[in-house]
């Protein structure tokens, strides 16, 4: 069910990004998909945004889901080596995805767009850290004492 409200949900911001507005809030829906999920399914997820983007946009076919995939990919290389609790880690991530998401995708660059997307993901985690599983705290190891 979970799948299906994720797929339903893709969908629809993709509808709104290719009618209503200027920015692309499927990249933040990946962004936020990339961070707290450590499921290969993330990458499909990733794949069928891009290609709804395309679609409803009218844009070539794949060059977005290109773009989401390299997003999805680097969150994903590197969630093992930086911590994503920090904020510093989380700004830098969301505004590199950004521009590579652009770069992929062969969308111009707005770093307006992407300082949005940097700084409301970096509020997010310094106001709302429960908002995401993936930045809960680390649950303690419990020592056996012999």
């Amino acid at each position: 069910m979970r799948s299906f409200a994720l797929l339903v949900l893709i969908i629809l911001l993709a509808l709104i990004k290719s009618s209503l507005l200027p920015f692309n809030l499927l990249f933040g829906a990946i962004c936020f998909l990339a961070i707290v999920s450590s499921s290969w399914e993330i990458f499909l997820y990733a794949f069928l945004a891009g290609v709804f983007l395309d679609l409803f946009s009218g844009t070539p076919l794949g060059f977005s889901s290109l773009g989401f995939l390299a997003v999805a990919g680097i969150f994903s290389a590197y969630k093992n080596r930086f911590s994503f609790r920090s904020p510093a880690t989380i700004f830098v991530f969301v505004f590199l995805g950004n521009f590579i998401f652009s770069f992929f995708a062969r969308k111009p660059f707005f770093i307006k767009e992407a300082l949005f997307w940097a700084v409301s993901f970096t509020f997010l985690r310094i106001f709302a850290p429960l908002l995401f599983e993936g930045f809960s705290p680390e649950k303690e190891e419990q020592k056996i004492k012999v």
